[in-house]
């Protein structure tokens, strides 16, 4: 009852035998599993996240519009298996994790000269998103389409309401 397995390039078995782990192939080829063995095939290759726009507000409580952009692959074959259920699943939800802690410590624009901003697109900010991931290798990740018109919009409307409520009073 034994069988033999091929790995592809880009590709890394996880093994377990009998519920205990027992080992990680990540060389392709031709190999011998033991029986009664359960096998975890897990991509290593570089995979694309391009995350949906969602409205979080930046350090100045302004209401923005923003989006990530992610290349990723998993460093941590383990883990990735047996720490969460759907590490694809898991990437998407720390993307918006992401985008909502870095979106909070910076403003959106600023008066300021050598400030870093969110609108600025400082190299500076997409090393703090690089950072941020645990046991996953991100290749390149970028803030894509930050809006401000929302917040602009948001200020413009305000200050019309309160001018109208202020005549209203008069």
């Amino acid at each position: 009852m034994c069988f033999f397995k091929t790995i592809s390039p880009g590709e890394a078995l996880v093994l377990t035998y009998y519920g205990k782990y027992i080992g990680t192939c990540r060389k392709p080829g031709y190999y011998w599993i033991r029986p009664c063995s359960t096998i975890n095939i897990i991509s290593l290759k570089s995979n694309h996240y391009n995350g949906n726009m969602i409205k979080v507000n930046d350090k100045d409580g302004t209401p923005v519009l923003i989006g990530l952009v992610c290349v990723w692959k998993v460093k941590d074959t383990v883990k990735a298996t047996y720490c969460v259920n759907n590490f694809s699943g898991f990437m998407v939800s720390q993307t918006e994790s992401a985008i909502r802690y870095i979106a909070n410590k910076f403003s959106y624009d600023s008066t300021e000269e050598n400030e870093l901003t969110l609108k600025s697109g400082n190299e500076d900010i997409n090393t703090l998103i690089d950072g941020y991931y645990n046991n996953i290798s991100i290749e390149n990740s970028y803030f894509h389409d930050i809006n401000g018109k929302l917040a602009e919009t948001s200020i413009i409307l305000n200050s019309q309401y309160s001018t109208s409520f202020k005549k209203s009073l008069i």
